[in-house]
């Protein structure tokens, strides 16, 4: 504690600014420290504060004050209150709410933390740290780079964090890292599964207080306590799955780079399609970039599908039955990748129009098969397959679209000497005696373990079809990552033969791809050139919620300054989710700070009615 400090400056895990004071008794003040977790009382109930600083006055005259000390040594050092701050003042949340994800979930409530060892002085290099861009489009050539960047880093006694996009990811950093005996000799793995909170607890403690190790974990893992920290890798960095869906909205990237800055570490981020703000961070940064060369045995071939009628012929073209056909006589494998799950997408009364939709979302119901069941798949609510139209007691109900359930019965129905196979998100093994494996986006943790000789995309439209300014620089990853899959043949069925990300698949003229998408965003004014923050109404009143998101665009066009633009209140796909309305209201600007800035303020002036929820997203 400052000497002679009377005054505690605390923040809670709330999505209420702070810091707030909090007067010190005597009996405390020998004891308590900046990033100690203490007791308070906050809106008449015991909470757990966090301290971040302290001061000798406040502005009000009448203070409550600590009822007690939970920590002997500080559960937050300075640098992960450095760093809590920064994301906090980066995703838009409280300094709370981004403490709080630092903290295993035991130490958010008044458990006192039982840890005795005093913390390791932290060390930070003397130097500026580095970052890489390793493009490596085979996925395979940048593991020797990386296993020698975690070596170098061991031998200066000093921990590395390696960031996977998902859990199944870990599997492969340890086989990997098994093939370099000699340079990695520790490995602690963490965040595999969901521990239970004591055992999350008592992870966290040893690693406050662990030698120099390599740590594999998914995004929450960026926040690992290690001290001593020298490198973080973050591997497919354009996977969506290092987006942090709720409170903070925190990209991993984004903290490992910050936790960079503030600790000395350096960065490798390995990629085999970056994202375009990668892109565009490495060369405004000036980071060091690697690439390998790239030769894939497969040929690509694009199906137009203007020329075929699915709904009177098939959903597998002419020229893909006929390749299909070829890789079975020859005993090969085949993947059809479909991402829509089912039998059939929609199941509407040919007589009155009524569509068979979910009470809970507003989206339709799919049939799947399997289970004869009608399902959601936003909130899995599940029903009966009507046998009458519920609305005008018509007799006869149609089930329309395509999902992979349906495509599987028309493989088999054209190739009836085919094994086929299903694998969805759901799927715990692959098929391995299938010869046609016809799967969802889950088919991704199945790289290594089920090679294929051909691989189509059946609706490559589809992949562009969202409300996702980045859809295309995820889609050209998906292909290139198909392409390097397929043994001999990548078959994309397209209406849109001419679209960038098909020809880049093709040429892998990824500069030139990154260009044009670039100047694209440059010109309708989106990120890395301009910065955006999404505010988020949920409700269980459509009527409210319109009141309400009507009066908070107002106030944000009233308060905005030049060179913000708000957007106008609109519904991102499905207007209701299990039961809540949604509605976003978009803030683009120079920015972050001053759009977060403005976000908050005008948030205070609106009078929330009850149900309705307003959430802040400053990495949308």
């Amino acid at each position: 504690m400052m000497k002679n400090s009377l005054i505690a400056q605390i923040v809670v895990g709330l999505p209420i600014e702070g810091p707030f004071d909090y007067a010190i008794p005597a009996s405390l003040r020998p004891t308590i420290a900046i990033g100690q977790r203490v007791s308070v009382i906050f809106n008449h109930r015991k909470k757990v504060g966090y301290v971040v600083g302290f001061k000798n006055k406040s502005a009000f005259r009448k203070l409550s004050s600590v009822l007690g000390v939970l920590d002997k040594q500080p559960a937050l050092t300075p640098q992960a209150l450095t760093l809590t701050k920064m994301v906090s003042e980066c995703c838009g949340s409280s300094w709370g709410e981004a403490i709080e994800t630092y903290l295993p979930k035991q130490l958010r409530n008044n458990k006192p933390l039982e840890d005795p060892n005093p913390l390791p002085a932290v060390t930070l290099a003397d130097r500026r740290p580095d970052v890489t861009l390793i493009h490596d489009v085979s996925r395979t050539q940048s593991w020797p780079l990386m296993m020698d960047a975690i070596s170098q880093t061991l031998a200066q006694k000093r921990s590395v964090i390696f960031l996977v996009p998902g859990a199944h990811f870990i599997k492969d950093v340890q086989a990997q890292c098994a093939k370099y005996p000699e340079k990695i000799t520790s490995l602690f793995l963490v965040y595999d599964k969901k521990p239970k909170p004591q055992q999350e607890t008592d992870q966290w403690l040893k690693l406050r207080h662990s030698p120099p190790v390599v740590i594999v974990g998914t995004r929450s893992a960026v926040f690992a306590p290690l001290p001593s920290l020298g490198l973080i890798v973050v591997y497919e960095e354009e996977n969506s799955s290092y987006k942090q869906e709720q409170v903070p909205h925190y990209h991993a990237r984004d903290v490992a780079l910050m936790r960079s800055q503030i600790e000395g570490a350096d960065v490798l981020v390995v990629s085999a399609v970056p994202s375009a703000e990668t892109w565009f961070l490495a060369q405004r940064k000036k980071w060091k970039r690697i690439g390998f060369p790239v030769d894939p045995s497969s040929a690509v071939t694009v199906v137009d599908m203007r020329q075929y009628n699915p709904r009177r012929h098939s959903i597998l073209s002419f020229p893909l039955q006929t390749a299909l056909q070829k890789t079975l006589e020859q005993n090969g494998k085949v993947i059809l990748y479909f991402n829509r799950k089912g039998f059939s997408r929609i199941t509407r009364c040919n007589q009155c129009g009524f569509t068979v939709s979910c009470p809970r979302c507003d989206i339709p119901l799919k049939y799947i098969f399997t289970k004869k069941k009608m399902v959601c798949s936003s909130c899995g609510h599940e029903t009966d397959l009507p046998k009458i139209c519920p609305s005008c007691k018509g007799a006869y109900l149609r089930s329309m679209g395509t999902g992979i359930e349906k495509l599987e019965s028309e493989v088999a129905r054209l190739f009836p000497q085919a094994r086929t196979g299903r694998y969805e998100r759901e799927s715990t093994t692959a098929p391995s005696q299938a010869n046609v494996l016809i799967a969802t986006q889950a088919l991704l943790r199945l790289e290594d373990n089920w090679p294929a000789d051909l691989v189509a995309v059946m609706n490559f439209d589809n992949e562009l079809n969202h409300a996702d300014f980045r859809s295309a620089n995820r889609a050209l990853s998906l292909l290139v990552h198909f392409r390097l899959w397929a043994r001999q043949k990548l078959m994309i069925q397209t209406t849109m033969p001419d679209n960038d990300c098909v020809k880049t698949a093709k040429t892998l003229n990824f500069a030139a791809f990154y260009k044009r998408e670039l100047k694209a965003r440059k010109e309708v004014g989106l990120p890395p050139h301009t910065h955006l923050v999404a505010l988020t109404l949920r409700g269980p009143d459509e009527q409210v919620l319109n009141e309400q998101s009507q009066q908070l665009y107002e106030l944000l066009k009233k308060d905005a300054p030049s060179g913000v633009d708000i957007s106008e209140p609109f519904s991102e796909g499905a207007p209701k989710l299990r039961d809540k309305y949604r509605l976003i209201i978009i803030l683009k600007g120079k920015k972050t700070a001053g759009l977060l800035a403005l976000a908050k303020k005008t948030m205070k002036k609106v009078r929330r009615k009850k149900g309705t929820v307003i959430g802040l997203d400053g990495n949308p």
